[in-house]
């Protein structure tokens, strides 16, 4: 998931990958990328085949951020953007909508983040308080659990928000999700 963390074994890796001449994508956090050179880091994977990346943003609420202890800022996640941009690789962001401290607000400023962003791509899923996290603990300490197991996916296979806060309603997270990909594929 985080392959740009050890600078040495990409530099390995990338000059194989550019004797065969193949082109690749990986997962990133932002804050890898911005110890190991930032920019020119992003160049040299580029030059060596790098396309696209994904980066678990999560949030464009910095509350957010420091609520799941994510250790990344909002402002890393924009200039990394940019850097990818500058550079040529495509870059998909991913948000999660319904984290702990979530508000109608909170999900504003993701969606307003990502638009002034504008990445080539999102995925918006929502928050998981799968057994045995973090989340879900901290989900069922405060009474905000509202599906658990089975219930947590829709016969068809779909993800139902199982989190519901007393000023946002499972519906509204759920609403959110939909509300995000249209903000974005429409802008």
């Amino acid at each position: 998931d985080i392959l740009p963390i050890n600078p040495r074994r990409v530099r390995e890796m990338c000059a194989h990958l550019k004797i065969l001449g193949l082109v690749w994508r990986c997962f990133c956090r932002v804050d890898i990328i911005s110890k190991h050179g930032g920019k020119d880091y992003l160049r040299f994977m580029y030059d060596h085949g790098l396309r696209e990346v994904l980066i678990g943003a999560e949030s464009g609420s910095q509350r957010i951020l420091d609520n799941i202890h994510k250790e990344t800022t909002v402002e890393q996640n924009a200039q990394v953007l940019q850097w990818c941009d500058e550079v040529g690789i495509r870059c998909k962001l991913s948000f999660i909508i319904g984290l702990p401290g979530e508000t109608k607000e909170t999900i504003q400023e993701t969606i307003r983040f990502d638009r002034e962003g504008n990445p080539h791509t999102i995925q918006v899923s929502l928050a998981a308080p799968y057994p045995g996290t973090f989340l879900y603990n901290q989900a069922v300490e405060n009474g905000w659990l509202v599906h658990t197991g089975d219930e947590m996916v829709q016969g068809e296979g779909f993800q139902i928000s199982s989190i519901a806060y007393p000023h946002l309603s499972q519906q509204e997270i759920f609403e959110a999700v939909a509300t995000f990909y249209k903000r974005f594929y429409f802008r």
